[in-house]
């Protein structure tokens, strides 16, 4: 009505919604920024919400969307730390994700953003709930959805 109040859309009218473009996109080989925009949109929306499966496949191709060089910076070190943070609420395996880890760039650990998702590993590898709980209160972006999880 133009009034400005949010309307409350039911998750999956909007889930169902954002998979139909995705697999526009995905029949058509639509690869541009575009594309990010809606597996980023739809990526967020999964977290708000809890779906980790959805997640994960937004998350896939929008790692590989990365690789190809498109998005920003921004965009790419957010999920650069969302990655982290899902391996270790999804409890995968250590040594892959140590693995993973060390094939990140300098400046990619370096990022705020990334050296907090890294943080809260090591504090839930150390058993230390106290720092973790303090990194959770300052979770960037929605770090706090994927801190829930763990």
């Amino acid at each position: 009505d133009g009034d400005g109040a949010e309307v409350d859309v039911p998750y999956v009218y909007v889930w169902e919604q954002l998979k139909s473009i995705r697999q526009d996109l995905t029949v058509q080989r639509v690869r541009t920024p575009f594309t990010v925009a809606v597996y980023e949109w739809h990526a967020r929306h999964c977290l708000d919400h809890s779906d980790w499966r959805e997640f994960a496949q937004c998350q896939s191709v929008l790692l590989q969307l990365f690789e190809e060089g498109l998005g920003s910076e921004e965009g790419r070190m957010e999920f650069a730390a969302y990655s982290i943070l899902y391996a270790v609420a999804m409890h995968q395996d250590a040594v892959a994700v140590t693995h993973r880890l060390r094939q990140l760039p300098a400046a990619v650990r370096g990022h705020p953003w990334v050296s907090h998702a890294i943080s809260v590993r090591e504090a839930l590898t150390q058993g230390n709930y106290r720092a973790f709980f303090r990194l959770r209160a300052r979770a960037p972006n929605r770090g706090r959805c994927l801190m829930d999880a763990a």
